[in-house]
């Protein structure tokens, strides 16, 4: 029995995003993890995926491993400082991967350890700068 108000919701939910539909126990993101940030992040953290794994591919890195992706986008990072990114472009990728790669969050056991490491030495290089006041 659905009360009048559940009813409502369940009705303008359905409207759109459809049934519910099982994915059968794969990996692919539910309908809440892919709306857990906005679809402009959704696109951004795409894009910084997509230049993170070219860049995998461009320098030839192992990839085939958490400590392998971990030691590659330490490389990446250390790319990134070096051509004047900010840390915020850092974080920003490392979000993107971590959004994507779920398993491989801090949540999940640190597992990103020299990743983590290497962002701790950027803000000690180069610590984010804070706006004048107006």
């Amino acid at each position: 029995f659905i009360s009048g108000d559940r009813e409502e919701r369940a009705a303008k939910r359905q409207a759109c995003f459809g049934s519910f539909r099982s994915r059968g126990g794969d990996e692919t993101p539910s309908i809440l993890e892919t709306h857990s940030v906005l679809e402009v992040t959704r696109r951004d953290y795409k894009e910084r995926v997509r230049k993170f794994e070219e860049f995998v591919n461009e320098v030839r890195l192992p990839f085939g491993s958490v400590a392998a992706i971990d030691a590659a986008l330490v490389e990446y990072m250390d790319m990134m400082f070096l051509e004047g990114f900010t840390i915020e472009e850092a974080n920003k990728t490392i979000a993107a991967w971590v959004w994507h790669h779920p398993d491989h969050s801090k949540k999940a056991g640190h597992k990103l350890l020299r990743t983590y490491k290497a962002l701790q030495g950027w803000m000690k290089l180069a610590p984010p700068t804070t706006r004048p006041p107006m």
